[in-house]
Protein backbone atom coordinates (compact mmCIF):
# COMPACT_ATOMS: atom_id res chain seq x y z
CA UNK A 1 0.00 0.00 0.00
CA UNK A 2 1.08 3.38 -0.94
CA UNK A 3 0.94 5.92 1.55
CA UNK A 4 -1.24 8.13 -1.03
CA UNK A 5 -3.40 5.29 -2.45
CA UNK A 6 -5.32 2.08 -2.03
CA UNK A 7 -4.79 -0.13 -4.25
CA UNK A 8 -7.39 -3.39 -5.51
CA UNK A 9 -5.52 -5.41 -2.99
CA UNK A 10 -6.06 -3.19 -0.22
CA UNK A 11 -10.15 -2.16 -1.34
CA UNK A 12 -10.66 -5.85 -1.28
CA UNK A 13 -9.53 -6.50 1.51
CA UNK A 14 -11.22 -2.86 3.29
CA UNK A 15 -14.66 -4.16 1.75
CA UNK A 16 -14.32 -7.47 3.26
CA UNK A 17 -13.09 -6.44 6.73
CA UNK A 18 -15.70 -4.76 9.33
CA UNK A 19 -13.85 -1.75 9.12
CA UNK A 20 -16.16 1.15 8.19
CA UNK A 21 -15.02 3.20 5.00
CA UNK A 22 -16.51 5.13 2.16
CA UNK A 23 -16.25 5.62 -1.67
CA UNK A 24 -16.32 8.88 -3.65
CA UNK A 25 -16.05 9.42 -7.42
CA UNK A 26 -15.06 12.60 -8.98
CA UNK A 27 -15.63 13.62 -12.33
CA UNK A 28 -13.10 16.77 -13.82
CA UNK A 29 -12.84 17.47 -17.50
CA UNK A 30 -14.18 13.98 -18.73
CA UNK A 31 -12.25 12.09 -16.65
CA UNK A 32 -13.06 9.57 -12.95
CA UNK A 33 -11.27 9.59 -9.97
CA UNK A 34 -12.06 7.24 -6.95
CA UNK A 35 -11.41 7.77 -3.22
CA UNK A 36 -11.52 5.52 -0.76
CA UNK A 37 -12.47 6.81 3.02
CA UNK A 38 -10.93 5.06 5.40
CA UNK A 39 -8.82 4.65 8.31
CA UNK A 40 -9.35 8.52 9.24
CA UNK A 41 -7.45 8.81 5.19
CA UNK A 42 -8.43 9.75 2.64
CA UNK A 43 -6.39 8.13 -0.10
CA UNK A 44 -6.78 7.62 -4.33
CA UNK A 45 -7.58 4.33 -5.91
CA UNK A 46 -4.51 2.86 -7.80
CA UNK A 47 -4.58 -0.78 -9.86
CA UNK A 48 -1.42 -2.06 -8.32
CA UNK A 49 0.45 -1.06 -5.04
CA UNK A 50 3.04 2.14 -5.00
CA UNK A 51 1.00 2.69 -8.33
CA UNK A 52 -0.69 6.03 -10.11
CA UNK A 53 -4.37 6.92 -9.30
CA UNK A 54 -6.52 4.78 -11.49
CA UNK A 55 -8.39 7.33 -14.45
CA UNK A 56 -11.94 6.36 -16.20
CA UNK A 57 -13.05 7.35 -19.18
CA UNK A 58 -16.62 7.24 -17.81
CA UNK A 59 -18.81 6.82 -14.90
CA UNK A 60 -20.26 3.51 -16.43
CA UNK A 61 -16.59 2.84 -16.10
CA UNK A 62 -16.31 3.67 -12.49
CA UNK A 63 -19.29 1.03 -11.47
CA UNK A 64 -17.73 -1.94 -13.42
CA UNK A 65 -14.04 -1.74 -11.33
CA UNK A 66 -16.22 -0.72 -8.26
CA UNK A 67 -18.52 -3.74 -8.45
CA UNK A 68 -15.30 -5.87 -9.41
CA UNK A 69 -13.73 -4.73 -5.95
CA UNK A 70 -17.22 -5.60 -3.93
CA UNK A 71 -17.89 -1.71 -3.69
CA UNK A 72 -21.66 -1.59 -4.08
CA UNK A 73 -22.30 1.91 -3.07
CA UNK A 74 -20.23 5.30 -3.84
CA UNK A 75 -21.06 9.21 -3.93
CA UNK A 76 -20.79 11.27 -7.26
CA UNK A 77 -19.23 14.79 -7.58
CA UNK A 78 -19.15 15.95 -11.12
CA UNK A 79 -20.29 18.91 -12.90
CA UNK A 80 -23.25 18.37 -15.27
CA UNK A 81 -20.93 18.45 -17.86
CA UNK A 82 -18.94 15.73 -16.31
CA UNK A 83 -22.15 13.16 -15.48
CA UNK A 84 -23.94 13.24 -18.69
CA UNK A 85 -25.07 16.64 -20.82
CA UNK A 86 -27.95 15.90 -22.02
CA UNK A 87 -29.32 14.02 -19.01
CA UNK A 88 -31.94 15.58 -17.62
CA UNK A 89 -30.73 16.61 -13.53
CA UNK A 90 -33.06 14.08 -11.89
CA UNK A 91 -35.09 11.58 -12.08
CA UNK A 92 -38.23 13.87 -11.60
CA UNK A 93 -37.31 16.32 -14.47
CA UNK A 94 -40.34 15.88 -16.86
CA UNK A 95 -37.97 15.04 -19.94
CA UNK A 96 -36.14 11.87 -17.79
CA UNK A 97 -38.39 9.21 -18.37
CA UNK A 98 -38.11 9.87 -22.22
CA UNK A 99 -34.25 10.62 -21.90
CA UNK A 100 -33.83 7.32 -19.83
CA UNK A 101 -35.99 5.45 -22.86
CA UNK A 102 -34.43 6.81 -25.50
CA UNK A 103 -30.84 5.81 -23.84
CA UNK A 104 -31.79 1.77 -22.98
CA UNK A 105 -33.86 1.83 -26.62
CA UNK A 106 -30.40 3.00 -28.26
CA UNK A 107 -28.15 0.28 -26.27
CA UNK A 108 -31.03 -1.85 -27.34
CA UNK A 109 -30.37 -0.94 -30.81
CA UNK A 110 -26.48 -1.20 -31.18
CA UNK A 111 -25.73 -3.81 -33.34
CA UNK A 112 -22.18 -4.36 -31.86
CA UNK A 113 -21.71 -7.71 -31.19
CA UNK A 114 -21.73 -8.16 -26.90
CA UNK A 115 -18.43 -8.16 -24.85
CA UNK A 116 -17.92 -10.95 -22.67
CA UNK A 117 -17.50 -9.24 -19.12
CA UNK A 118 -13.93 -10.35 -18.48
CA UNK A 119 -12.88 -9.82 -21.98
CA UNK A 120 -14.44 -6.30 -21.36
CA UNK A 121 -12.54 -5.50 -18.01
CA UNK A 122 -9.44 -6.56 -19.52
CA UNK A 123 -9.46 -4.17 -22.24
CA UNK A 124 -10.46 -1.60 -19.75
CA UNK A 125 -7.16 -2.74 -17.44
CA UNK A 126 -4.71 -2.32 -20.66
CA UNK A 127 -6.37 1.05 -21.48
CA UNK A 128 -5.54 2.13 -17.95
CA UNK A 129 -1.99 0.51 -18.34
CA UNK A 130 -1.49 2.63 -21.15
CA UNK A 131 -2.72 5.87 -19.96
Amino acid sequence: MNAGTFDYVDVRALVNSEEEYDVSVVGTNGEWRVFIHARSDVRALSDVSGGLPVVLATLSDVELELRELGVLHFEVAASRADSCADAPVTETDPEYDAWFRAQVQEALNDPSPPIPHEEAMRQIRAALKLS
